[in-house]
């Protein structure tokens, strides 16, 4: 495979359309840009668990690449157990560690003048003044009924005098900004994942070599060959598939903290903080991983050439070759998948946390569910696969509501 025809395509079309040299050279150049495979997988430990057994393959499994195949598996199996654990970590602290504080999610409590949205306690958000984080409200609130307990005779003029605020937001659209900021950053891994799948699949299946001996200077050639099936199927089960899911879990956690978070600082410190966990695969490669299995992904990925859907092109017909330009190459570049991805993704992502931690009221208002606090506080006196994969919505918990939504007028 190579851009030879490509250019063959491209030069018939200058011939005939009037296209100039320049604008011939822009274009081929344009149309020969497609992501390496290989070269995005370089840095991640998805990448050399993938490729490292295949060159042991054609080998014929020498003992030190056996092991290097096992050390890039076992670091593949470490960057999950680290991944998992830091997504049940995540969901530990929104759903057990956070109702025990007695914080309700925050919903859509933020100041709205157009809409009578009543926070936590009951009052209209109208007044900026009256607005802090859920820790200063708490306090506040503690204060006030302290000096309650104290003084019950005077308890109506401490509750006149001693306004405790409301639990709120300080802004509607940073929150929605980093949503999307984040879910910009989390598409790219999406793109990524489904590139290394669209890798596999279009990858002939075979027992062809990826690395040969080069008779005229006596030196392995290194290249992208055929996989077995079986080999495929491995990877996907052992690649691809979970980091689809981590994906999934990872966008899920990081719009909920950003949902959840009232201050715009801590909404912008989150939208970058949570994507770390989706780089953690990057981090173990260059803490741990060989220099030897280094080196054999750079020669491997600069032997990738690319397969071009020109090559199945018939040059016969001067309309075949436009339709087949414009339609198999620029058409991705001039609609804007991944932005549409993002936008589809941030709004279905936060219409999934109100659906899931607010109550929607009949003005138009949201309101947060009630608080109950759970009956284990660790991550295994709770059920792991539902702190991982179901972020805790099934926890057992036992006792009464610490905080319940006040009662709306009729």
């Amino acid at each position: 495979f190579g851009p030879r025809n490509v250019g063959q395509s491209l030069q018939y079309l200058s011939k005939t359309k009037g296209m100039t040299d320049l604008g011939d050279r822009v274009v081929q150049d344009l149309t020969d840009t497609e992501d390496n495979p290989i070269k995005a997988l370089q840095s991640t430990v998805y990448g050399f668990a993938l490729v490292i057994p295949q060159v042991g393959r054609s080998c014929g499994w020498p003992w030190h690449i056996i092991k290097l195949s096992v050390h890039s598996y076992f670091l593949l199996l470490l960057n999950w157990v680290i991944q998992f654990s830091m997504v049940a970590l995540l969901s530990l602290d929104s759903s057990v560690w956070t109702p025990i504080s007695g914080q309700m999610s925050l919903c859509n409590y933020f100041v709205d003048k157009a809409l009578q949205q009543e926070g936590p306690a009951g009052t209209v958000l109208h007044e900026p003044s009256r607005l802090h984080d859920f820790e200063m409200w708490q306090t506040r609130q503690f204060v006030r009924e302290s000096l309650v307990a104290l003084f019950p005779d005077k308890s109506g003029e401490i509750e006149d005098q001693i306004d405790a605020g409301e639990f709120a937001g300080q802004s509607h659209f940073c929150r929605r900004l980093c949503c999307f900021i984040f879910m910009s950053a989390m598409t790219a891994e999406l793109f990524n994942s489904m590139n290394m799948a669209r890798f596999l699949l279009t990858l002939p299946s075979g027992s062809g070599n990826w690395v040969e001996m080069n008779s005229q200077v006596n030196a392995p050639d290194y290249k992208v060959g055929s996989m077995p099936t079986r080999w495929k199927v491995i990877n996907m089960i052992a690649i691809v598939i979970p980091r689809i899911v981590m994906w999934w879990l990872v966008s899920q956690h990081g719009v909920n903290l950003i949902m959840d978070t009232p201050k715009i600082i801590d909404q912008i410190m989150g939208a970058v903080a949570v994507k770390f966990i989706l780089d953690i695969d990057e981090m173990i490669v260059d803490s741990f991983e060989h220099p030897g299995t280094k080196w054999l992904m750079d020669r491997i990925g600069n032997a990738w050439r690319q397969p071009s859907s020109m090559d199945y092109v018939q040059l016969e017909d001067n309309r075949d070759v436009e339709l087949e330009l414009s339609r198999r190459k620029f058409t991705g570049w001039t609609f804007p998948f991944r932005f549409v991805v993002t936008t589809v993704s941030v709004w279905f992502l936060m219409d999934l946390y109100m659906h899931r931690n607010c109550i929607a009221n009949e003005d138009g208002t949201w309101s947060a569910q009630s608080v109950t606090p759970p009956r284990h506080v660790d991550v295994f006196g709770n059920n792991i696969f539902d702190l991982i994969f179901n972020s805790g919505s099934n926890i057992e918990r036992e006792g009464d509501p610490v905080w319940e939504p006040p009662d709306r007028p009729a």
